[in-house]
């Protein structure tokens, strides 16, 4: 096994050649995560981060306290962070994730049953745009994959890629 650090490194990643470096916003939709894999591989696609599930809120756990801990816990889990009222601080967590992952654009995957994901949207663009990072919003149902199809998805994605190859 590789040493992580060094691959990094050298720029050696899990697709060869790496072309794009994606964020990857919410749930995509599970019953295509295959498809997505597929196209993913066939561009050179890396998905690097997921601020929405990824990053913890702040706080510390004490474990004398269980029933609080546990509490405490759910609070600082990602998602919660997401539910809560948004302001600068949350979209700040965005764009340091881009940067630090050098993210070359996001794909939000727009949840048809989610409206507070969804209502989001805008601002999560706006902050993108402003440390110039494109994201692609993919209108999905996490479960049912009669809404969106994979001709669908692969259309988007692909003249997503052009884009981001035309930077």
């Amino acid at each position: 096994m590789k040493n992580l650090a060094r691959a990094v490194e050298i720029g050696e990643g899990v697709v060869s050649p790496e072309r794009f470096r994606l964020m990857s916003l919410f749930l995509a939709p599970v019953s295509r995560l295959g498809f997505l894999e597929k196209i993913s591989r066939e561009h050179g696609v890396v998905s690097v981060i997921d601020p929405f599930f990824t990053c913890w809120g702040e706080g510390r756990l004490d474990s004398t306290s269980p029933l609080e801990n546990l509490a405490r816990k759910i609070y600082m889990a990602p998602e919660m962070a997401w539910c809560s009222p948004w302001d600068e601080k949350a979209l700040k967590k965005i764009t340091d994730c881009a940067e630090q992952y050098k993210a070359d654009g996001a794909v939000y995957y727009a949840h048809i049953g989610c409206g507070h994901s969804c209502a989001m949207i805008k601002l999560v663009k706006d902050a993108l745009n402003e440390v110039d990072v494109p994201m692609l919003i993919l209108d999905c149902d996490v479960i049912d994959p009669r809404f969106t199809s994979k001709a669908e998805i692969r259309e988007k994605l692909e003249q997503f890629f052009e884009l981001l190859e035309d930077r």
